[in-house]
């Protein structure tokens, strides 16, 4: 999740930091809280207290039908690229999602610069990014190819002087996105660190909403319905015709599902880490079941702990039984 884009902390992926309008699409996002008045690709549903509960216009299923298994995505690329690469192959497209806006001008504020590498002094060192905005309509998304991973995040970031959020570093790492009301936005990188940072691309991209509408409507005609979950199962139904035989989902691959088509078990596959099934012709229906076998181990340890607890119960009691009896024989002889 970190390699497409989202912030990651520790373990874990944090939703709201690093999520682009393809991710929020193709994971299945369908509804999201927010304090925001307003967001993007996302229209408001009701109001509960502060937050404003949203309903996603991109919303698709967990599942959709390709004419292929979907290729293995380069991870090396930064995460704009290797989105736009995913959504290619899942909506067989070959299109661009993200225009790339190059800065007019570019300031070095008490920075020493070599190559990559930038040095300066924190709260007193800057990178001026100034971007011509006057044609720019949709969301905007910033990012930087960058190692730094320390706790301290190496930059605060300023919006046409004001201040919009830290940067870079352990837990601030995933795609940011920004906001700018003018033609002209001066994007300001203030330095939060004396060390020496890393910057390997500094990026500013606008989403392709034409672009994107058209893998969306490709992948939307063709997706799982009648989606119900229950316990560790969901079952679904798909109608496969043509090439598109390929079930694509965005469930994590893991050795424990098990797929069932039209009742009979059907061979999981992995593609890019996800659950993948083949498909013949014709109407189905879907059946996933999550069966772990650490679960059914620790059922059978269980199942077995109970039993030895119970023989071992009865055993004890056998034996105060036989010693009551004893005690009972004893008192009758004397």
């Amino acid at each position: 999740m970190k390699r497409i884009g989202y912030n990651w902390y520790l373990f874990f992926p944090s939703y709201g930091y690093g999520n682009t309008i393809i991710t929020d699409s193709i994971f299945g996002l369908k509804y999201k809280l927010s304090k925001n008045e307003n967001e993007k690709y996302f229209s408001k549903v009701k109001e509960i207290g502060d937050y404003k509960l949203y309903k996603n216009n991109y919303n698709l299923s967990l599942g959709y039908l390709t004419k292929e298994k979907v290729q293995d995505v380069n991870l090396d690329e930064n995460p704009f690229e290797i989105q736009t690469n995913f959504l290619n192959n899942i909506a067989n497209t070959n299109l661009d999602y993200f225009n790339n806006i190059e800065p007019k001008n570019i300031r070095l504020e008490n920075i020493q610069k070599e190559g990559i590498y930038y040095t300066g002094k924190a709260g007193e060192s800057y990178i001026e990014l100034t971007y011509d905005l006057s044609k720019v309509q949709e969301q905007l998304y910033f990012w930087i190819t960058t190692p730094y991973s320390l706790d301290g995040s190496a930059l605060k970031i300023y919006v046409n002087d004001k201040y919009v959020d830290d940067y870079l570093g352990a837990n601030k790492n995933g795609i940011i996105k920004l906001q700018c009301d003018s033609d002209i936005m001066k994007l300001k990188l203030e330095l939060n660190t004396d060390d020496t940072v890393q910057f390997n691309e500094i990026l500013l991209k606008e989403v392709n909403i034409t672009n994107f509408e058209k893998a969306y409507k490709e992948i939307q005609e063709n997706q799982l319905e009648n989606i119900e979950f229950k316990n560790n199962q969901l079952k679904a139904n798909i109608k496969t015709l043509g090439e598109k035989n390929y079930l694509f989902t965005t469930i994590p691959y893991d050795k424990d599902w098990k797929a069932f088509i039209d009742g009979e078990e059907q061979t999981i596959e992995n593609s890019n880490g996800f659950v993948t099934i083949k498909l013949t012709d014709g109407e189905h229906e879907i059946r996933l079941s999550y069966e772990p076998k650490s679960v059914k181990i620790g059922t059978f340890i269980t199942i077995v702990s109970v039993l030895i607890l119970f023989i071992m119960i009865m055993a004890e009691k056998n034996k105060n039984e036989r010693k009551i009896n004893e005690s009972k024989r004893m008192v009758k002889k004397e």
